[in-house]
């Protein structure tokens, strides 16, 4: 808990608890420890390739530090909240004040599950592709200086035996966890409130749908951005990366391995291509037809070969979506084009999701999300016929 929340400047003090940046330490500690370890050692055993090996160290280093420090920087860092503004201090290397009139985002955040905090989001930068994200990280790894998070306390940190990023929750104990009743840049919610209430600091609560994020151009629309999409991308990154080092360093002049092992690594990739495309494509819709799109790849459907369908959302955070139908793969309506069918026929159908009103931040958005409103407007105006809509009298 936090040893100290108002000091005598009557400012409101947000940071880590004693006990989160001790255990932090011992962490950073350990970890570099070990890398230190395994480097001499590796040195030690096979010193005719000690340069290789230094480089390749070096170049694992390099991945691992950004992430480190961006992790190091918003655990370590120290908010003082007054009537003025806010002022982010990082021990004495950056003190930065930000006045209220610049802070454009305030999100009052639920909280989802047990993983995330329940607190506020505060941004002097504003990106509207990320700000209605259920999760706060990608705000922070996009902005990192700017834009901070005030967590509410009652979330008591867990390690896990052998995984120390794994974080449970007091809400669903376990005996193989290890307490650590620590809090990462937490304060308590209701001295938070009332002083946001004193110093007449008002907060965003409820997400209003806005339907400029779903225009494409002047007269295209378009699905929310997924954001596996930018996951994936990593992820083959990465995976071209491990090819890369099997075959420099691991399997050496070993051609005929370096030939067995990058096929499976291919075909594992594929299959996870494959598997990750069925939900994270995008839609832009214009007067022609709709453009299903997946990173690079896209395919354009005319509204002539298409049927469109109003049904119930399987997803639990929204509760009505559209089907798309290829007619020559259904050309009549039948009871069982569900919400599901999409799955099971991926290549001749694919869905859409209504935007629900009245979300708070930190809400969970459903996949393929769009305006109902807008949707059904612009059906109108290029002439495409929905099923399922009430019929005018």
């Amino acid at each position: 808990m936090q040893e100290k929340v108002i000091d005598n400047k009557n400012r409101l003090i947000v940071k880590s608890s004693s006990t989160w940046i001790k255990y932090r330490k011992i962490e950073t500690l350990g970890i570099l420890s070990a890398y230190l370890i395994l480097l001499v050692g590796v040195a030690i055993l096979d010193r005719r390739n000690f340069f290789k090996d230094l480089v390749l160290f070096l170049v694992l280093l390099c991945l691992i530090m950004p992430l480190w420090l961006w992790m190091v920087w918003n655990d370590g860092r120290t908010v003082f909240i007054d009537k003025n503004g806010c002022t982010i201090e990082f021990l004495s290397l950056y003190k930065k004040t930000y006045p209220w009139s610049k802070i454009g985002v305030r999100q009052l955040r639920s909280k989802l599950g047990v993983w995330e905090y329940e607190g506020v989001l505060f941004s002097a930068s504003k990106s509207e592709k990320i700000l209605a994200s259920h999760k706060c990280t990608g705000y922070l790894l996009k902005h990192p200086l700017s834009s901070f998070v005030v967590n509410f306390e009652g979330k008591h940190n867990r390690m896990t035996w052998g995984r120390p990023f794994f974080y449970d929750s007091i809400e669903k104990p376990s005996p193989f966890v290890k307490t650590i009743h620590g809090e990462i840049t937490a304060v308590d919610k209701e001295i938070f409130l009332k002083k946001m209430k004193e110093w007449n600091v008002k907060l965003e609560t409820e997400r209003s749908i806005d339907n400029n994020n779903y225009l494409c151009g002047k007269k295209a629309i378009k699905t929310k951005e997924v954001e596996e999409q930018w996951k994936l991308i990593m992820v083959g990154i990465e995976v071209v990366l491990i090819v890369v080092l099997i075959k420099l360093y691991f399997l050496g002049e070993n051609i005929a391995l370096s030939l067995a092992v990058s096929p499976i690594l291919f075909i594992i990739t594929a299959i996870y291509v494959y598997l990750k495309q069925l939900k994270g494509y995008s839609l832009i819709m214009d007067e022609k037809g709709c453009v299903k799109r997946f990173l690079f790849l896209s395919k354009h459907y005319s509204w002539k070969n298409l049927r469109v369908k109003l049904v119930a959302s399987e997803e639990s955070h929204c509760g009505e979506g559209v089907l798309f139908i290829k007619k020559k793969s259904g050309n009549s309506s039948s009871a069982s084009e569900t919400f599901s069918y999409a799955s099971l026929h991926p290549y001749s159908s694919f869905v859409a999701n209504f935007e629900v009103p009245g979300k708070m931040y930190g809400e969970k958005d459903a996949l393929h999300e769009i305006s109902k409103e807008l949707f059904l407007e612009k059906m109108k105006e290029w002439g495409v016929e929905v099923e399922g809509l009430p019929k005018e009298e």
